[in-house]
């Protein structure tokens, strides 16, 4: 069998931009997929035969139905009637077969949808990358829009000291492409470059004596031709050599010959790779579906979040109306808790923290609102607290102060839940409440103090646990109770040093406090 790995290129963007590994690989004609990863952000795009015809990115800001709140050509409230807008292919389907856009002005969407995620991730300048002629698109999925006049306009926008920076030797040569698309607006100084050259390639250091303009432009603008498609490139750092774009083509020739059924006629010529009708049967299909449906699945999770995390009421909090039914209550709680309970997402130390708190915030929505007596006592409070706001309002009190208000009072019922459950010994009981103060009001040491205290029970979470009491102290310096904590939780990990250390600089703010002097009395008899 083939080996994966002459089909697979990694590298960093540090070293290889995006905007000249799409020109590597737009050149060398090949189909494929890359997949780039900046801290939690994803974005996968898809070429076929040199064009890209595709991407999907995790982000909420490239959704489609982003994309067309943002044009203005669909009412957010008849889009929201549609099934799964989460899914960009299910609803650019749903949007035609309902009559709300035409195919055309579909696809000009997608196209612009694919634009938008491209432009973002050419500013990245790192992350990792890894090109795949194995994952690729269907057949069927191909969306145009003009690459090379994106790679020309974001050209324009890069420093002069990061251009030089990607010449490397005065043996770089450049020619002129015989199919470049003239149609594109060439500014003067370009237009002046480009017409220096004939059939015959150019060394840096000809193409400089030939136009007589600082070195620094003409990088710039050799830089601006090469990627809007104007000239060829020679003799620069690329990541396709001639012998590895030979090795991925001859490699998913075996694969495509491979993945036939056996015939008795050998003579048979072997499939090409553009032949659709081997494409499917192809190992390419699996990568790419599993692909596309893990950062799918990603985006919804963090639309969830979102939700969660950002509700106004209860209802909001569970995804429903007011005027939902007890049925369909108790339905989309089990079916979100089913999905994003936090024993799911043990492995990711930060996202596991705001599922945890998302789920708490569920159930406590759902245990409010899944009996008659405890739903109707709410919505009362909610009716009061309506009155309540447009009394706020009469008095000139803000919308942005009156949310301010109304999360602090959220954190401070938050901690004194979580406050009592301590003082009974329910420390694991009283941590999601101590994170939701936190949450609510990040800026108040006291929750960070006792959120820490209550995470100092627990082994596996020590340091959280002082990441939190260091915060308090950060917020008060001067606060003695918070540096006696800190104290002692340096104690109970083993820590004595650290301990002393900290004691002696509560004993600089209060020298005669009991509690550090007893604390640090104690440790030096040991």
């Amino acid at each position: 069998m083939t080996s994966q790995t002459k089909l697979e290129i990694k590298g960093n963007l540090s070293e290889h931009p995006l905007c000249e590994l799409l020109v590597e690989i737009t050149e060398a004609n090949l189909s494929g997929s890359f997949r780039l990863t900046k801290d939690d952000q994803k974005i996968i795009i898809y070429l076929n035969q040199g064009k890209v015809v595709f991407a999907v990115s995790n982000l909420r800001q490239h959704r489609l139905f982003s994309v067309i709140l943002n044009e203005n050509k669909v009412p957010k409230e008849k889009i929201l009637r549609l099934p799964n807008v989460a899914n960009d292919m299910e609803l650019s389907a749903n949007l035609t077969a309902q009559n709300l856009l035409s195919q055309q002005d579909t696809n000009k969407l997608v196209s612009k949808q694919i634009e938008e995620i491209i432009k973002f991730c050419l500013d990245w300048k790192d992350g990792e990358w890894i090109f795949s002629s194995l994952a690729r698109i269907k057949e069927n999925i191909h969306f145009e829009f003009n690459l090379q006049a994106l790679l020309l306009d974001f050209s324009r926008t890069v420093l002069p000291e990061d251009i030089l920076r990607r010449f490397e030797s005065n043996r770089e040569s450049f020619g002129i492409k015989p199919d470049s698309s003239f149609d594109l607006n060439l500014q003067s100084h370009e237009a002046f470059v480009l017409s220096r050259f004939e059939k015959e390639f150019l060394t840096l250091d000809e193409i400089d004596d030939l136009s007589g303009l600082p070195k620094n432009i003409i990088r710039q603008v050799l830089y601006s031709l090469w990627l809007g498609g104007f000239l060829y490139r020679q003799h620069w750092k690329c990541v396709l050599s001639e012998n590895k774009i030979s090795d991925i083509l001859s490699a998913r020739i075996r694969l495509v010959a491979e993945s036939q059924p056996e015939k008795p006629d050998t003579s048979a010529s072997i499939p090409t790779e553009t032949d659709s009708a081997t494409t499917e049967k192809t190992p390419s299909a699996e990568p790419e579906t599993k692909e596309t449906k893990e950062i799918s699945e990603e985006i919804l999770l963090h639309e969830y979040l979102e939700r969660v995390e950002n509700a106004a009421n209860l209802y909001e909090t569970i995804g429903l109306a007011i005027e939902a039914e007890t049925a369909e209550i108790k339905k989309a709680y089990f079916a979100q808790a089913k999905k994003y309970h936090p024993d799911l997402f043990y492995t990711n130390a930060e996202l596991h923290k705001r599922i945890e708190l998302a789920f708490t915030h569920l159930a406590h929505a759902y245990e409010t609102l899944k009996t008659d007596n405890s739903r109707d006592l709410y919505n009362y409070k909610m009716r009061k607290e309506l009155l309540e706001l447009k009394e706020r309002e009469k008095s000139g009190i803000s919308a942005d102060e009156s949310n301010l208000n109304k999360q602090a009072e959220q954190a401070a019922e938050n901690f004194n839940w979580g406050l009592n459950l301590l003082q009974e010994n329910e420390s694991e009981e009283a941590v999601p409440f101590f994170a939701r103060a936190v949450h609510f009001d990040g800026n108040n040491a006291l929750y960070h103090a006792y959120y820490g205290k209550a995470l100092s029970f627990n082994k596996k979470n020590l340091h959280k646990a002082e990441a939190e009491l260091q915060t308090a102290i950060k917020i008060e310096p001067e606060n003695t109770t918070f540096r006696l904590m800190l104290a002692e939780l340096f104690v109970h990990i083993g820590l004595k040093k650290r301990a002393e250390g900290e004691l002696n600089r509560l004993l600089t703010i209060v020298p005669e406090d009991r509690d550090a002097l007893a604390l640090l009395d104690s440790l030096q008899k040991k």
